[in-house]
């Protein structure tokens, strides 16, 4: 529903600038997929490519479609490709571990990819979620712990923080700290 203001609006807007359109059609895709019209969104990222043939936004989005429809390889590939042309961006580097670890089982790669997108940008709540998730699932409660520490310093959702700290300490065992954690 609020997507579709976004689509009605900018869907043909017309700009002049290849990275400008490459930006706004990226952005339609997304308001498309968001409404579950996946050939809608495929047409605007093909729109997008055809406008800046590296454009990472549209790349990464291309992937994700690829991930959901369980082409591993391409969703690997162009995340990859992403990884090449920005190796500095976060969410690249998260989403390459979502692809991991939901693709491929790899939870060590996956951790690896989480970690770097936090240390690219330790305000990133999901890609720090999922690292400290992946370390409790590993049973690296160290580990998950000291993430934990680090995020509770640049994160400002309690309701989240505090969830993850209850997961930890029920994973690990200790009831009595779960309990408080969830208070």
């Amino acid at each position: 529903e609020q997507y579709e203001p976004v689509i009605d609006e900018f869907a043909n807007a017309k700009l002049s600038d290849a990275r400008a359109i490459a930006d706004l059609k990226t952005s339609v895709a997304t308001a498309y997929a968001s409404l579950n019209k996946f050939a809608e969104a495929n047409r605007e990222i093909d729109a997008a490519l055809a406008q800046v043939a590296d454009y990472p936004s549209a790349l990464l989005l291309k992937a994700r479609f690829a991930g959901f429809e369980r082409r591993t390889d391409d969703a690997l590939r162009l995340t990859d490709k992403v990884l090449s042309l920005a190796p500095q961006d976060p969410q690249a580097w998260f989403q390459k571990g979502e692809l991991l670890i939901l693709l491929k089982q790899d939870r060590a790669g996956a951790i690896e990819a989480f970690k770097k997108a936090v240390s690219i940008r330790p305000s990133h709540t999901a890609a720090q979620s999922a690292l400290i998730e992946a370390l409790i699932n590993q049973r690296e409660f160290k580990g998950a712990t000291e993430q934990l520490a680090a995020f509770r310093k640049v994160s400002r959702n309690a309701v989240l923080t505090n969830y993850l700290e209850a997961r930890l300490a029920f994973a690990s065992g200790d009831l009595k700290k779960a309990g408080a954690a969830i208070e």
